[in-house]
């Protein structure tokens, strides 16, 4: 099936870290040309991988054109013919996949090879091209801002290259260490995980329910956009409804001036009862408690279920107050998720230990709704981040399980783990493996 994110790619064709485009390449058959191919490849793996789109102009300034390819180029782009290059000019080989796109608009077919990333180790070219100037054998090359490869040679290059292969073998590792420990253990079984789907779909019924009297448009229908988090917890002791009301209420972790499942008392904003379920909707009569930036709708169930939704804190008009000039809007922040998920994860870690146990399992699943069109920005100036990568899908979903006692020993990788994905949707986005580090502890040194 055609993936919508590269046909939206192909629409609006420019070159960045993550895109190349190349004209035909001359059907491949001079060695240089299967040089110069490879030399891309290389380095959008050690760039976090990416794609070639093949048949295009290679002036921007003008507009990346489709060119009518001659017959021989037309067939030279098979998926035997590109492993064949990637085994003669990369070591380590990968394994890049081809598939042909058309412009929504356009009359031609265009190979697009998808190129993984590097994993344990960088992508160097294995020999040197017969030119002596387009690859040069043992040379690790890079992708750089604005659609340049060429070989890793600053402290910054090879930092940046590190710092993800070593993510990549954390990864590795962890998952080694966890399938050793526990080599028959199946964190979502299917019949668990239709269980939790049907939660969600339930708590989406529920919050259907309180807005189907709020006529379109209305600001709490959150139409902007907002984000939804669910969890399970299994195995969970099922306490009393009402002491784990009352157990939420006093004793939940707190580490920001509004955390994850708020409990207000005034009039219609107080948690109820339903069935096994708390709910509550911070939404009240008097027009104070009508803000929707503070109008949490969450679910909490006796059997370790859990649900919130929460405007996104972007499209806050106070958002971004403080600079000059204001982020672009609608925006996606840098550390707000990071913030909000390492809270979450903590309310989870409480409960699991408050009401079952450090082997219990849990899964966790975000989705952000309203991203179309969103772009990266920031709050505050504290880091030098790249801003203005943007969304191109109206929802981005991230899902991730473990352990409860794993939470305290890993957070920073659980959030990594849970966030890669979404921000990779932003133009293919890195998320920084050190921000995420540094907005954990934030949130775990926070003091009320």
């Amino acid at each position: 099936m055609p993936d919508e994110r590269v046909q939206q790619l192909i629409d609006q064709l420019r070159e960045t870290e993550f895109v190349e485009v190349k004209n035909w390449l001359g059907g491949l058959v001079e060695s240089d040309e299967k040089a110069r191919l490879a030399k891309e490849i290389i380095a959008l793996a050690n760039s976090g991988g990416g794609h070639i789109f093949i048949g295009f102009t290679d002036d921007e300034g003008q507009g990346h054109q489709p060119i009518d390819p001659e017959e021989i180029e037309a067939k030279a782009f098979s998926q035997d013919a590109i492993a064949g290059i990637v085994h003669r000019y990369c070591t380590p080989a990968i394994q890049c996949s081809v598939e042909i796109y058309r412009q929504t608009t356009g009359q031609i077919d265009h190979p697009v090879i998808s190129v993984p990333a590097a994993g344990r180790v960088p992508l160097f070219a294995s020999r040197q091209s017969p030119d002596n100037r387009t690859l040069a054998n043992g040379i690790v090359y890079v992708r750089r801002p604005g659609g340049k490869s060429e070989p890793c040679r600053t402290q910054d290059d090879w930092e940046r290259l590190l710092e993800r292969l070593v993510h990549a073998r954390q990864d590795q590792l962890i998952n080694a260490i966890r399938n050793v420990l526990n080599p028959e253990q199946e964190f979502t079984p299917p019949a668990q995980e239709q269980v939790f789907e049907d939660w969600i779909r339930a708590s989406r019924a529920a919050r259907a329910d309180l807005l189907a009297d709020l006529p379109e448009g209305h600001p709490l229908r959150l139409e902007i956009g907002y984000y939804e988090v669910a969890f399970s917890i299994r195995s969970f002791q099922e306490p009393d409804i009402a002491e784990l009301n009352k157990n939420l209420d006093l004793n939940r972790p707190r580490h920001s001036g509004w955390a994850p499942f708020v409990s207000l008392h005034r009039d219609g904003m107080a948690p109820r009862p339903s069935r096994d379920v708390i709910q509550t909707w911070l939404v009240g009569k008097e027009e104070r408690d009508r803000d929707p930036f503070y109008s949490d709708f969450w679910r909490l169930s006796v059997h370790g279920d859990g649900y919130l939704v929460r405007a996104m804190q972007e499209d806050n008009p106070n958002y971004g107050a403080n600079l000059a000039p204001r982020p672009h809007r609608p925006g996606f922040d840098w550390e707000l998720p990071i913030y909000r998920m390492t809270e979450m994860l903590k309310l989870i870690e409480w409960l699991g230990l408050t009401y079952a146990s450090v082997d219990s399992t849990f899964q966790m699943r975000v989705t952000y709704f309203g991203t179309n069109g969103r772009r990266l920005t920031q709050h505050r100036l504290r880091y030098m981040l790249h801003c203005g990568g943007m969304a191109h899908e109206n929802s981005i979903t991230s899902q991730i399980s473990g352990r409860v006692g794993e939470i305290a020993l890993n957070t920073e990788e659980m959030v990594f783990s849970l966030l890669r994905p979404v921000f990779v949707q932003f133009d293919f986005a890195e998320l920084p493996r050190q921000l995420v580090d540094n907005v954990v502890q934030d949130v775990v040194n926070f003091r009320a």
